[in-house]
C-alpha cells in the first residue's frame, strides 16, 4: 500500500511540475468550486451510494444461501454499512470486520464468510474490468482533450483489463470445478507440518470450500451477476451527479465517467487510514491530465468523491456501532481475531 501510495505521489509530483496549471493555482476558485454546489445532484449521489449497500447485502445473501437460507437482510445490510464504515476510518484493516460480523450474528464460520468476500471481490473485479475495458475500447486520441500523447498509455492499459478479466474470470473457473482436487493437493503438499497443523488447515479449506457452494449454482451466479450490474450503475450514477453538481464541474461523457471511475477505483487500493490518498490523487489526475479540466476543480471534485465515498457511510456506521454495543476497539479487535 505504501509503495502505491508514494507511485501516486510521484506521478501527481510529476504533473505540478510539468503542467503549467499547476503554478497558476487558484485557491479563491478551488473554493468557489465547493461554494457553489447544487445540493440536490450530491442529495442524489449519496442516495445511488447507500443503495449501493443495500445492494451488496442482497448480494451476499444470495452467496450464503447454501449455507444460511434465511439470513437476516437487516443483519447483512447492517454490517455492511458498519464494515464499510470500518474500512473509512481503518483503511485496509478494516475489511474483514464485515465478514466477521456476519458470520458472529448468523453463526457460521468465518472462513465459510472470507469464502463468500472473496466471490464478492471477484464480481466487483469482473464488473470494474468490463466497463474500464469497454470505455478504453471506445476512447481516441481526441477524447483526450487535455493529453493527447497519453493515447498509447491508454491502449496498453486497456491490453492490462484483458488479461486481468482473463485471470479472474480462470480463478472463478478453478473454485468451481476445481477446489476440492486442488484443496486435496495442497494438504498433499504439506506434509512437512505437524499432524494437528495439517488438520487445521484441512478443516479452514473445508469450510472455505462450504462458502463457495452458491459458485456452483447458475441462478445463484446469474442473480449476483445482476445485482453486482445494480450496484455499480448506481456507482456510476453517483460519480456522474458528484462530477455535474458545480457549475465549474467538468462534463464528462458516459464513458469518459466509466474511464475516470475505473481510475478512482485504481487508487482506492491505497486508500491511508482516515486519510484517503489514493482516491484523491488520482482524481486530481484523472481530470487534469486526461480530461483537460482546471486544477482547482479538478481539487474541488477529488474532495467530494473521497468524502462521498469513504466518509459519508461513516455516521450511520457510527450510529449502528453504537446500537449494537460495539466499539471501534472491538471492532479491530473482531480483524484480528478473523
Amino acid at each position: 500500500m505504501l509503495l502505491g501510495l508514494l507511485v501516486l505521489g510521484g506521478a501527481l509530483y510529476y504533473s505540478i511540475r510539468t503542467n503549467p496549471d499547476w503554478r497558476e493555482f487558484d485557491p479563491e476558485a478551488f473554493y468557489q468550486t465547493l461554494r457553489g454546489l447544487d445540493w440536490r445532484w450530491l442529495a442524489m449521489a449519496a442516495g445511488s451510494i447507500y443503495t449501493t449497500y443495500f445492494l451488496r447485502a442482497l448480494r451476499w445473501r444470495v452467496l450464503i444461501r447454501p449455507l444460511k437460507p434465511h439470513p437476516s437482510i437487516w443483519g447483512l445490510v447492517s454490517a455492511t454499512i458498519i464494515g464499510f464504515g470500518a474500512l473509512g476510518v481503518m483503511g485496509r484493516a478494516g475489511e474483514m470486520v464485515r465478514p466477521y460480523l456476519i458470520a458472529r450474528q448468523e453463526k457460521l464460520p468465518v472462513s465459510s464468510q472470507l469464502a463468500a468476500w472473496v466471490l464478492e471481490r471477484a464480481f466487483d473485479t469482473l464488473m470494474l474490468l468490463a466497463v474500464v475495458g469497454f470505455a478504453v475500447g471506445q476512447i481516441d486520441l481526441e477524447s483526450l482533450r487535455g493529453r493527447p500523447d497519453l493515447h498509447q498509455w491508454i491502449r496498453s492499459a486497456g491490453y492490462a483489463v484483458g488479461i486481468s478479466t482473463a485471470l479472474v474470470l480462470l480463478l472463478l473457473v478453478l473454485l468451481r470445478r476445481y477446489y476440492d482436487p486442488l484443496s486435496e493437493w495442497l494438504i498433499g503438499r504439506l506434509r512437512f507440518l505437524s499432524e494437528p497443523r495439517r488438520e487445521a488447515i484441512r478443516h479452514f479449506l473445508e469450510v472455505f470450500g462450504q462458502g463457495l457452494h452458491s459458485l456452483r449454482d447458475a441462478g445463484s451466479v446469474v442473480m449476483c451477476l445482476i445485482l453486482t450490474v445494480g450496484l455499480w450503475l448506481c456507482i456510476v450514477a453517483a460519480y456522474h451527479a458528484v462530477l455535474i453538481s458545480s457549475s465549474s464541474g467538468p462534463r464528462l461523457s458516459l464513458t469518459e465517467t466509466f474511464i475516470f471511475m475505473g481510475m478512482i477505483m485504481a487508487g482506492s487500493i491505497v486508500q491511508v487510514p482516515g486519510v484517503g490518498g489514493g482516491v484523491q490523487i488520482m482524481a486530481v489526475l484523472a481530470l487534469t491530465e486526461f480530461f483537460g479540466v482546471p486544477v482547482e476543480v479538478a481539487s474541488g471534485m477529488a474532495v467530494l468523491i473521497w468524502g462521498l465515498t469513504f466518509l459519508a457511510v461513516v455516521p450511520p456506521a457510527l450510529a449502528l456501532v453504537a446500537w449494537n454495543g460495539l466499539t471501534w476497539r472491538k471492532l479491530r479487535q473482531l480483524e484480528s481475531e478473523s
